[in-house]
């Protein structure tokens, strides 16, 4: 090492200065990374070289992922720039996976692409009633596809399109749900209510692509009428408000009653009355006492209708002229019930009920329909017993008589065929033997 002066001259310490700076690689090295781009890379033979000198021949190639259009080039280190041969320079293009499961397309669906190289991915379409799925039948979105990979395979099988399979619909209650065309793609499922019930909501449904209903589920309400309220100078005896159940009027002054049974429409058979102004209301359904005193005298006032009554559980009350005197009650169980007690009954003059008890509608035991069943059978099985005996009867009667028979046909004798005259001749009477 040079010891510094300070008697040298100026110009020799910016030489020296110089001399100390590292020089650049030598002219006619070229650079590897000058060959690198998306499709080219250099081989693997020189990636730890840093520089290649002036007129090295450098072997190049495509990417993993994609291959020649032609033969393998080289490029030629000219000065500190690689020389390629322009004249049939290296096309690349990506590694081809073929159409996805050999098809131009798949059952039912398209492709939305048809890049089958790499890196490409194709996505699908499918017709409309169909939803696309997996290779394994997994629900996939629009945006499921598969990838070109470099080894020139997909990265899975292709995808399937399958039928729109709508849920079977729930059962409704008090109603009934039938489906036409099945329950795939537009099929339609129309509902419908029990007699007594409304049905509250669209009346049929299409199944859409997604899989799904249109519409809201219906449901089926009961049918009822609206409670009456009292009319004026008047009352209403409400025993229900479903359908056939009955409610009477009856009006203060003149003891007027109507009856009106609820309709399957939901509304009342009849109008309330219009009743007529009363100065006085009516009796109370109980007699009041009468007593005598040196002041006053309080007259007992006779009941003009019984207490209401109302319809048995499981069974229905019918009233043609209300709860007033004279007046009679049916009573009638639902289908499936047996009545116990009686099935009418009439207010007597008094206010009072006759009979005083009101029936009970029960489901019979379980033993009593065998029974009924059984008996029902029974009587059949006798019927066509006797039909049978009566048919084989007149059968016979009318049956020829057995081969070989003939009937013993008598001559006539001398005494078959007399006169009066003849037998008076005989005279007296004589024994006659059979012949």
């Amino acid at each position: 090492m040079v010891a510094w002066a300070p008697s040298m001259p100026l110009w020799l310490h910016v030489l020296w200065a110089l001399l100390l700076v590292p020089l650049p690689p030598c002219a006619g090295d070229c650079d590897p990374d000058q060959l690198s781009d998306d499709n080219l890379k250099h081989t693997k033979d020189y990636t730890t070289q840093k520089s290649f000198p002036n007129g090295t021949v450098h072997a190049y190639r495509c990417q993993n992922g994609y291959q020649p259009a032609n033969e393998r080039r080289n490029a030629t280190c000219r000065g500190t720039v690689w020389e390629l041969d322009t004249a049939r320079p290296l096309g690349c293009h990506g590694v081809g996976c073929g159409a996805p499961g050999g098809k131009d397309s798949i059952d039912h669906g398209t492709f939305r692409s048809y890049l089958f190289t790499f890196p490409n991915k194709v996505e699908f379409d499918c017709e409309r009633g169909y939803r696309l799925h997996s290779h394994d039948n997994q629900l996939v979105d629009s945006a499921y596809g598969i990838y070109c990979q470099s080894n020139g395979e997909w990265s899975e099988p292709p995808p399937k399109c399958l039928a729109v399979v709508c849920p079977q619909p729930k059962a409704v209650s008090h109603g009934r749900v039938e489906t036409s065309a099945g329950l795939k793609y537009r099929a339609v499922a129309h509902y419908e209510c029990d007699g007594g019930h409304r049905l509250v909501g669209p009346s049929s449904r299409e199944c859409q692509e997604n899989a799904t209903w249109s519409g809201a589920e219906p449901v089926c309400e009961e049918v009822k009428c609206s409670t009456p309220a009292n009319p004026p100078y008047g009352h209403v005896v409400v025993t229900g408000t479903s359908i056939d159940d009955v409610i009477i009027y009856k009006c203060f002054a003149d003891g007027f009653t109507m009856s009106s049974r609820c309709l399957p429409q939901g509304v009342w058979s009849r109008d309330p009355p219009k009743c007529r102004p009363d100065k006085q209301q009516p009796a109370p359904a109980t007699p009041t006492s009468t007593s005598t005193t040196p002041k006053t005298t309080t007259t007992t006032v006779a009941p003009t209708h019984c207490i209401p009554l109302s319809g048995p559980t499981n069974g229905k009350l019918f009233s043609a002229e209300g709860f007033g005197v004279n007046s009679s009650v049916i009573f009638i169980c639902n289908e499936g019930y047996v009545m116990r007690g009686p099935s009418n009954v009439t207010c007597r003059p008094g206010g009072v009920w006759d009979p005083p008890v009101a029936p009970t509608c029960f489901a019979p035991p379980p033993w009593l329909i065998i029974l009924s069943v059984c008996l029902a059978g029974l009587a059949t099985l006798v019927l066509c017993c006797l039909g049978l005996f009566y048919i084989l009867k007149r059968r016979r009667r009318k049956s020829p008589p057995a081969q070989g028979y003939r009937r013993q046909i008598r001559k006539p004798g001398p005494y078959d065929a007399c006169t009066r005259d003849e037998v008076t001749r005989l005279g007296k009477p004589f024994p006659v033997t059979s012949l």
